[in-house]
């Protein structure tokens, strides 16, 4: 099996421009610790009151929305940023348990595989 790491995933808190409210949003999978840690906040503990998301698009709607600020992903929020939809609080990258890969059989991992994934990467 031939396989190539494409993103190497982090978390961040982000908010709406409107924000007004200082809740922090929760999700199963973004979790608050490992960030609070790496920001140096290390006395802070998980939050464990408020609206648990199961879905990590609907922590980002929901933080679009205005309902508080969320641990989001990068590879979710980006264009959301961009688009002011979103503003990223702080400049510090939270772990991340996940990163996106390309696999494939090694008879097909040539040339033109190495090109397709370029062509994906510029996008």
């Amino acid at each position: 099996m031939h396989s190539e790491e494409l993103l190497d995933e982090v978390f961040f808190p982000a908010c709406s421009l409107n924000f007004r409210d200082g809740k922090l949003l929760r999700s199963h999978d973004e979790l608050w610790k490992p960030w609070f840690d790496t920001a140096g906040l290390v006395d802070l503990p998980e939050p464990k009151r408020g609206v648990l998301y199961e879905d990590s698009s609907n922590l980002l709607q929901a933080a679009i929305q205005g309902q508080g600020i969320a641990l989001v992903r990068r590879s979710l929020a980006m264009h959301k940023i961009v688009a002011d939809r979103l503003v990223r609080l702080f400049n510090v990258d939270g772990p991340s348990p996940w990163n996106y890969y390309f696999v494939c059989s090694p008879s097909v991992a040539g040339d033109a595989t190495r090109a397709g994934l370029s062509h994906l990467a510029l996008r």
